[in-house]
């Protein structure tokens, strides 16, 4: 773990550097997004929002970094259930059988 988090040091270091270069950019979120650090990479880049030269460009890099977490988390959203849940069919089959035995009881007192 102190390793990937030293190259996520590392990388940001590079982008603070270099940060006209979108291939450290790049590099930075990617690792971000592998090693699913992207909450990190999004405080960066919030923290950089406020200046003024790079400002711009760090909201941008924000509002990509909000996208490629959004896509994660639909990634691995699990498929909503299809059809009534077993409990309520085993419900509604057992009152159907007790009605049914009831009907017939009665049927048999009659005749």
């Amino acid at each position: 773990m102190a390793l990937l988090d030293e190259q996520r040091e590392q990388l940001w270091k590079q982008v603070v550097e270099r940060w006209e270069d979108p291939a450290t950019h790049g590099a930075f979120l990617e690792h971000c997004q592998r090693t699913e650090s992207l909450s990190d990479a999004a405080a960066r880049y919030r923290g950089m929002a406020g200046d003024r030269d790079r400002g711009p460009d760090a909201q941008r890099r924000l509002q990509g970094v909000v996208l490629l977490a959004t896509q994660a988390m639909l990634a691995q959203r699990t498929p909503p259930r299809r059809g009534a849940p077993s409990w309520l069919l085993a419900s509604v089959a057992v009152l159907c059988a007790l009605g049914v035995g009831y009907t017939l009881l009665r049927l048999m007192q009659m005749g």
